[in-house]
């Protein structure tokens, strides 16, 4: 049984990544000021920050039916068997029940994870199912396991302006409004398809301490009793300035001393619900020592 592993670029591994990896990569779409451009292709992350940071409208869009399944049948033609295919979670995106719908015609040698990931989480989840279907597991297998562990991972959020939250209508105008007024950073929790509010701080240095410092507490409530060789500690930004991005990172390499930490820039289909200057950390259970 030969199973190949597809994901998109929500993923926060580029097609030449996955190339390399033998993982098979859908770069998605993105529009700004109605202009159509491909992650990783025709637009960068530091790109699309910069156009926000410039106050150009940004949205996601879904790859095109046909996109998708002409990919789907390349790798079948290729000589897999069976593919895994991880999209983003539906909870940010249309993109998981599509793809469900797509993989009908395919009489059961698509499998599509419902995996309630995003970014450096289904990252993690992607190289895991590449591991599973390298000992020969097939593909309902990897998605049965992956769908298990779906909630074995959480990402806590802080984000600059609300504006973009309010645009894809996760908070109201009022409160963008008040929060914007006030200078209030929203720290926000996401854990399978809940997304909270946890705290609230004034300005963005102080969010950033909270973030990190709840992340450590949550994590020693929920994985305190797992070696921290199976812990992967994710950190994105959208961040425009390298040395803020560099200062995140060393930051949370110091209250997560002897961890595997992994860090990318925050992928474009995340970016334009969070806007310019947010940070998220993860913690992620790994099947993969």
């Amino acid at each position: 049984m030969k199973v190949a592993i597809m994901t998109d670029s929500n993923s926060s591994i580029t097609v030449e990544e996955g190339r390399e990896s033998g993982i098979y990569v859908l770069p998605l779409p993105v529009i700004v000021d109605e202009e159509v451009f491909i992650e990783g292709e025709t637009i960068t992350s530091q790109k699309l920050y910069e156009s926000m940071n410039q106050g150009k409208s940004v949205r996601t869009s879904q790859p095109s039916p046909g996109e998708l399944m002409d990919m789907w049948q390349s790798i079948l033609d290729e000589g897999y068997d069976e593919i895994v295919y991880i999209p983003m979670t539906k909870r940010l995106s249309g993109s998981y029940e599509s793809a469900l719908n797509f993989a009908r015609e395919f009489d059961g040698k698509v499998q599509v994870v419902n995996n309630l990931r995003l970014s450096v989480m289904q990252y993690e989840s992607v190289y895991d199912a590449k591991s599973m279907a390298d000992t020969g597991m097939d593909a309902k297998s990897i998605k049965e396991r992956l769908e298990k562990a779906s909630r074995n991972a959480f990402m806590v959020l802080t984000v600059d302006t609300l504006s973009y939250l309010k645009n894809g209508g996760r908070v109201s105008a009022s409160k963008a409004l008040v929060a914007t007024l006030a200078n209030i950073k929203p720290i926000l929790m996401l854990i399978g398809e809940e997304l909270e509010v946890q705290k609230k701080a004034r300005g963005l240095q102080v969010a950033r301490n909270k973030l990190i410092d709840l992340v450590k507490e949550k994590g020693k409530e929920l994985y305190g009793s797992i070696p921290k060789e199976k812990l992967v500690v994710g950190v994105i930004d959208t961040f425009v300035e390298d040395s803020k991005a560099r200062e995140l990172v060393e930051k949370v390499k110091e209250v997560f001393p002897g961890y595997k930490i992994l860090n990318r820039k925050c992928p474009c289909s995340v970016a334009c619900h969070v806007g310019p200057n947010a940070i998220g950390v993860s913690i992620t259970v790994t099947d993969r020592i």
